[in-house]
């Protein structure tokens, strides 16, 4: 729990890739669809000339990368991405209270101030906003 990520899109899970060389058919392309660390692999094995799925004897969570080098108009292959996230951890073993943005709950804003200056409704301790009553006065424990 020391180390997970707050969200799925906390840097270090949602990151750019930046990739360059003789394989791919235009230059500064932007392909906006999410891979996963297991596809960088599959891109190497696939750079190689091998396919991994036959050259690994277990199960590899990998969906081909090089599709996208090669074709712009390349739809997204993988159907989903699995990133596992925990709540963001404070000094003295406190932890970041839930704070609703839109329709999507985030731990990641570190106080009440910081999720209402983003245009949230803070569901931790002290919260305040009309549809937050009726919570303890410890803050939601689930959202």
């Amino acid at each position: 729990m020391t180390r997970a990520k707050g969200t799925a899109c906390q840097t270090g899970v949602c990151t750019p890739l930046i990739a360059a060389g003789p394989l791919g058919d235009a230059r500064y392309r932007d392909v906006t669809h999410r891979t996963n660390i297991a596809d960088v692999y599959e891109l190497f094995v696939e750079i190689a000339g091998n396919n991994v799925h036959q050259s690994v004897h277990w199960p590899i969570d990998s969906v081909a990368m090089l599709p996208y080098l090669e074709n712009p108009k390349q739809r997204s292959l993988r159907s989903w991405n699995y990133t596992q996230v925990g709540l963001n951890l404070q000094a003295d073993g406190a932890l970041n209270g839930p704070c609703v943005m839109s329709s999507s709950c985030s731990h990641i804003p570190v106080s009440k101030s910081v999720c209402e200056d983003n245009a949230g409704v803070w569901w931790g301790a002290g919260a305040t906003d009309p549809s937050t009553s009726g919570i303890p006065a410890t803050g939601s424990p689930i959202l």
